[in-house]
C-alpha cells in the first residue's frame, strides 16, 4: 500500500514542477499568478520559495513512507502538503488554460540585424532571419546563409516586459542570447538585442516585425542579406524606419577586442595602441540607405568683406551649390544636401544637431570655407565627419587654415584639403575639385556591383 502512496507523491512533485516551470515561463510568472489565485481563498505560499519547501516536503514524506510507524498513520487524502500541492496543479492548469498558454507562441517575425560584413572589400548589408516560437516554449532562428548554424532553443519573460531567448547552433558550438523589450505580444514591430560569438564576442541591436499571417509557411520564407547594391527591390521594401534604426555600426554592432587585457597596465596599453577609425576597416562603416548623401557646408552668414564682396561670394556658393546638385542628381546617383546658411527665418534653418545627425549617414562631407567674422559651425561638422570616418574633401580660401589641420591628411588618407586663393576667380575649378573627388570615389562601398 505504502508503495501505491509513494508512486502517487512522486507523481505529484513532477506535476509541481512542471507546473511551477510553466508558470514561470508565462508573461508575469509567478507573480501573476499568486495575484490571480488571491480570489481562490484556498491557496497560499505560491512563491518561488514556497513551492521548492513544497516539493522538499513532498520527498520526504516518500522517503519516510519506508517507516512503518509513518506508513501507519499517514492519510493521502487529509495531508496539508498533499492538498496543498494538488490544488496548486490545479488552479495551474486552469489559469493556463484562461490566459490561453504562452502569448508569444506560436508566432513568426522577421529578425532584422545589421551585418557589417567579413572583409575590408565587403560592405554593411541589412540581415534578414526568421524567428518563430511554439506553444511549448521552443524557438527557432533562421538566419541567412554566410552562418552556417541556425539556431533553437528556450524562450522565458523576464518581468512583464522583456522576453529572453537562450538558444543553440545546431553543432552546440554557438550559444545565441537574445533579449526582446514589448508591451504586448501582438506588436507589430518590437526592438531588442542579441549577444554570441563568431571567433570574437560580439552583440548587436535587432528589430522583430512580426509576420501577421496566419497561413506564412517558415519553409517558404528564406532568410537574406538585403542591401540596396545586391537586391535594390527588396531593399527598398523594408520599412525605412528599420533600415535607420539599424543603419550606424557604432550603435548596433560591437566587438569585444581580440586582445584581453591580462591587468589593468594591459588594459591600458591596449588603449593607448588602439586602432584610430579609418574608412578602410569594414566595421566604421555604415549601411547605405538609398543613393549616397554628399554633404555640403558652405557658411555664408559672416563672410568677411565689404558688402560688394559678400554679395559675390555668395552668388559663386550659390552657383557651385546648384550646379552640384544639378549634375550629382542627374541620375539620381547621389542625393546631395546643403544647409543654405543665408536664411534668415530661423524656422527654416535645420537645426545644429539634425546636421550631425545627418552627418552619420553621410558617404561624403564637403566643406568650402572662406574668411569669416566669427567662427562657423561647419567646423564643428568638419570634426564630426572626420570622427565619424566619412570622406572629406576641404576647400578653403587663402591662409584661413592652420598647419596642424592641414597635417591632418598624412594620418587620414579620406581627408584632403585644398587650398584655392580666390573663391570667385577659381569658381569653376572648385566646382571640378568637387565632381571629380566624388566620381573617383564612386566604386567604394560595393558599388562596383551595380555597374
Amino acid at each position: 500500500m505504502s508503495s501505491e502512496i509513494q508512486n502517487h507523491l512522486l507523481i505529484l512533485i513532477e506535476d509541481v514542477i512542471d507546473c511551477r516551470n510553466k508558470i514561470t515561463n508565462q508573461k508575469g510568472g509567478l507573480e501573476g499568478f499568486a495575484d490571480w489565485v488571491i480570489g481562490k481563498n484556498d491557496l497560499r505560499g505560491v512563491k518561488k520559495t514556497s513551492l521548492h519547501n513544497l516539493v522538499g516536503d513532498l520527498k520526504r514524506m516518500v522517503v519516510l513512507l519506508n517507516k512503518d510507524s509513518f506508513a501507519d498513520s499517514f492519510n493521502l487524502n487529509t495531508n496539508s502538503f498533499v492538498k496543498k500541492a494538488e490544488l496548486f496543479v490545479s488552479y495551474v492548469e486552469e489559469y493556463l488554460a484562461k490566459i490561453g498558454g504562452s502569448s508569444f507562441a506560436p508566432r513568426i517575425w522577421y529578425f532584422y540585424f545589421l551585418d557589417v560584413g567579413d572583409t575590408n572589400r565587403d560592405y554593411p548589408k541589412l540581415g534578414r532571419g526568421l524567428l518563430s516560437t511554439t506553444k511549448d516554449n521552443k524557438a527557432v532562428l533562421k538566419i541567412p546563409d554566410r552562418y552556417d548554424d541556425d539556431y533553437t532553443g528556450d524562450f522565458n519573460y523576464i518581468g512583464d516586459n522583456v522576453i529572453f531567448f537562450d538558444m543553440w547552433g545546431n553543432e552546440r558550438k554557438k550559444r545565441l542570447h537574445i533579449k526582446i523589450n514589448f508591451r504586448q505580444a501582438e506588436d507589430d514591430i518590437m526592438v531588442g538585442s542579441y549577444s554570441t560569438f563568431d571567433r570574437r564576442i560580439y552583440t548587436g541591436s535587432l528589430v522583430l516585425e512580426q509576420l501577421t499571417n496566419e497561413f506564412v509557411d517558415l519553409n517558404e520564407l528564406e532568410p537574406t542579406f538585403l542591401s540596396k547594391v545586391d537586391n535594390p527591390q527588396d531593399f527598398k521594401e523594408v520599412k525605412s524606419a528599420i533600415k535607420e534604426y539599424l543603419a550606424v555600426k557604432k550603435q548596433n554592432h560591437h566587438k569585444v577586442p581580440r586582445m584581453p587585457a591580462i591587468d589593468i597596465d594591459g588594459l591600458s596599453r591596449f588603449l593607448n595602441a588602439y586602432p584610430k577609425p579609418q574608412p578602410k576597416n569594414i566595421e566604421d562603416r555604415f549601411l547605405e540607405l538609398e543613393s549616397p548623401i554628399v554633404f555640403i557646408s558652405a557658411p555664408q552668414t559672416s563672410i568677411k568683406g565689404d558688402s560688394k564682396m559678400v554679395k559675390a561670394k555668395k552668388k559663386v556658393i550659390k552657383g557651385i551649390l546648384d550646379d552640384l546638385k544639378t549634375e550629382l542628381e542627374k541620375h539620381d546617383e547621389y542625393q546631395v544636401k546643403y544647409e543654405d546658411t543665408d536664411i534668415q527665418e530661423s524656422y527654416k534653418m535645420m537645426k545644429p544637431f539634425d546636421c550631425l545627425r545627418m552627418l552619420e549617414r553621410t558617404r561624403f562631407f564637403i566643406l568650402i570655407l572662406t574668411e569669416t567674422e566669427k567662427a562657423s559651425f561647419s567646423l564643428i561638422q568638419l570634426g564630426w565627419a572626420i570622427g565619424l570616418c566619412k570622406n572629406v574633401l576641404f576647400i578653403y580660401e587663402g591662409d584661413i587654415v592652420s598647419e596642424r589641420l592641414k597635417s591632418l591628411e598624412a594620418i587620414n588618407s579620406n581627408f584632403i584639403p585644398k587650398n584655392r586663393k580666390d573663391i570667385i576667380k577659381q569658381r569653376n575649378r572648385i566646382y571640378r575639385d568637387i565632381v571629380s573627388y566624388i566620381y573617383a570615389k564612386r566604386f567604394d562601398l560595393g558599388e562596383n556591383h551595380i555597374k
